[in-house]
């Protein structure tokens, strides 16, 4: 595909993670400990970690199924598209589907790699280490130009994850994943000083510090026995409490330079939030301002297109920030790519089942 015809920068895709993650950038003495992938007899392949055990969630990776088999599988990389753990087939996909460049989010261990924070903080910083590394040499740098590397942070430690910040900038990693609420994982709140060498290393380095729904390790439900469509029909809630959260707080008055990626929230909330804030303005004294709308890059969702519409007092729907584009490949509702394999049924399958015993066998 000719250059010209990518049309699409997409800023939240996901990363099945291969076998390999950890083959070589971890120090060989952490090795042995470190998380591995484990092929069981029921077909499912899961990341194995200490007493944890994580597999692949749900939608996690349907990318390219028909919308009939969307479902708790798939289970196992023979089940997945192989453009959803092999760079180059992503890359293939990407082409297929106009797309120029991608950030892509972490899938096994969390959007803010709380599986790596254990008791041992220098074996918990090289598996940080090790898989930004990875994702930034090998994932990223496998095909240049095609992806917006993104560092997981060192949730446990502001000071470390300053240092990381400043490490992977001079890498050229200028985002960051990051709750979007600390707080439900045990962990200072936005108000807290506590993150302040965080704020100054995303300042420092230009870093976009990116939250994306759901990281907080929490979403927004109304009772326990309600259906799955609830929960996933609130979930721009997650983001408009950050929103809020990070409004209202003393960082983006302090930090003017700082920039923050609100993912998968959609913008039809920001009509209703942005006239909440001008009602609490003109019925309070505060010191906040417009300025502070200009430090929220909105990503969306694809949509179909429909007619203009204004919000409160004639504002455009999508507010005053500026929304940036998400395909949400490998998850539901991405775009498939246009391929001959754009679904894996019969031959496709069998394709996808022979790349994922390649893949295994260079972990072994």
């Amino acid at each position: 595909m000719d250059r010209d015809d990518m049309i699409l920068i997409s800023v939240d895709d996901h990363i099945i993670e291969p076998p390999d993650l950890f083959a070589n950038h971890l120090p060989a003495r952490y090795k042995k400990d470190a998380p591995r992938l484990v092929h069981r007899e029921d077909g499912s392949d899961v990341w194995q970690f200490r007493d944890a055990r994580i597999g692949n969630a749900a939608l996690n990776a349907v990318a390219g199924r028909p919308k009939e088999e969307y479902g708790m599988e798939p289970q196992g990389l023979d089940e997945i598209r192989p453009g959803c753990y092999d760079v180059d087939e992503r890359v293939a996909d990407m082409n297929a589907g106009g797309v120029l460049a991608q950030l892509n989010f972490p899938s096994f261990p969390g959007f803010s790699a709380r599986l790596f924070a254990t008791e041992d903080s220098d074996f918990s910083m090289a598996l940080v280490r090790a898989y930004n590394d990875w994702h930034i040499d090998e994932w990223c740098a496998a095909h240049p130009g095609r992806f917006i590397p993104m560092a997981l942070p060192a949730i446990w430690d502001a000071e470390l994850c300053a240092q990381e910040i400043r490490r992977v900038a001079e890498k050229g990693c200028h985002a960051l994943t990051f709750p979007e609420n600390p707080v439900p994982l045990g962990y200072p709140s936005f108000h807290s000083e506590y993150w302040d060498p965080v704020w100054r290393a995303l300042t420092d380095c230009g870093t976009v510090m990116n939250l994306h729904i759901g990281s907080s390790g929490r979403l927004a439900i109304t009772a326990p026995d309600a259906p799955p469509d609830v929960m996933i029909t609130l979930q721009p809630i997650n983001l408009v409490q950050a929103a809020a959260d990070l409004m209202w707080s003393r960082v983006l008055k302090e930090y003017p330079a700082i920039r923050i990626g609100l993912s998968e929230g959609g913008t039809g909330w920001i009509p209703y939030f942005l006239d909440r804030l001008d009602q609490l303005r003109a019925g309070r004294r505060h010191q906040q301002d417009d300025a502070r709308e200009r430090h929220a890059l909105v990503l969306l969702r694809p949509v179909r297109p429909r007619p203009p519409r204004t919000g409160d007092g004639g504002r455009p729907a999508q507010g005053r920030g500026r929304p940036r584009r998400v395909r949400e490949v490998p998850q539901p509702p991405g775009r498939r790519p246009r391929r001959e394999t754009r679904h894996l049924p019969q031959e496709g399958r069998g394709g996808a089942r022979r790349r994922a015993a390649e893949v295994r066998a260079t972990a072994r």
